[in-house]
């Protein structure tokens, strides 16, 4: 497709942020990444991307996403907007010299059949809040392990905890249930049918290095007494992701003996989080 034609398709989203960001602004009334995608969707109606940014480069040129950092920094409200960051490659006065092909966006073809549904509501109106995944697997990495007790029970070891050079594997968190029970965690932005395999995976090798996994809760947690006391009759496997393919529920259901775990993420706004633990 052409510049041109790009361009005509996707015209009019700028000033539609714009025109919201300004009225807000007159009214008084504080504003989310939520407000703006729905007003997005009212007025592109045959699109449905998830999430705020992923509806603006559904519809945005190169040369309004360079500019929408400034329009939305500028207003002193609720919303904190991330700062646009232009294409590799491209002028930020707006020319297009040869725009580099961005990554698809493919939240919407991951979009889990979740049966859940949040809404905000007040005395006049409702409204759904839209899940979305996050936009880079490490962040979802992140968020967790920041607040892994809160939202797992589980006392964080340690963070990309590298299996050696002859495994060649690297386990995304490690962590302690509350029965002292060890915890390998890995995580998945979207949906990925390798993730059961490779937690079992690095199961076969932690059970082949306990006094590895003792040392490092020792280096974590301060403690010989809890190091000791490790519980091995029990390792879980917990695997989060957007969602789950049958592949994964079915390796999950066959071993039941190994305790593994599909937990479904989802981001509601800018400040809720959604775990779901599904059965296989």
């Amino acid at each position: 497709m052409s510049a041109a034609k790009r361009s005509a398709k996707k015209s009019g989203v700028l000033d539609s942020i714009n025109e919201f960001v300004i009225a807000r602004s007159q009214d008084g009334k504080p504003f989310t990444h939520e407000d703006i995608r729905a007003e997005l969707i009212r007025k592109f109606p045959d699109r449905e991307p998830s999430g705020m940014m992923g509806t603006i480069k559904a519809h945005a040129t190169p040369g309004e996403m360079a500019k929408l950092g400034y329009i939305l920094a500028r207003k002193n409200k609720q919303y904190t907007a991330h700062r646009a960051a232009p294409p590799h490659n491209f002028d930020p006065i707006g020319k297009e010299p040869g725009v580099v092909p961005q990554p698809a966006e493919k939240t919407k073809s991951y979009a889990p059949p979740s049966p859940i549904r949040l809404f905000r509501y007040t005395q006049d109106k409702a409204e759904e809040l839209l899940g979305h995944a996050a936009q880079l697997e490490s962040e979802i990495h992140k968020l967790m392990e920041e607040h892994m007790e809160c939202f797992l029970g589980i006392r964080f070891i340690a963070r990309e905890y590298s299996t050696g050079a002859k495994h060649g594997g690297r386990i995304d968190s490690l962590g302690l249930d509350k029965n002292n029970c060890p915890v390998i965690i890995e995580y998945k932005r979207h949906t990925n049918e390798n993730v059961t395999n490779q937690a079992l995976f690095y199961r076969n090798w932690l059970m082949e290095h306990k006094e590895a996994f003792q040392w490092q809760v020792l280096n974590s947690l301060k403690s010989q007494d809890i190091a000791n006391a490790v519980n091995w009759n029990s390792i879980r496997l917990m695997c989060i992701a957007e969602d789950f393919t049958n592949y994964d529920k079915s390796t999950a259901n066959v071993h039941k003996e190994i305790n593994i775990e599909l937990i479904r993420y989802k981001y509601y706004s800018d400040d809720m989080l959604m775990l779901e633990w599904i059965q296989p």
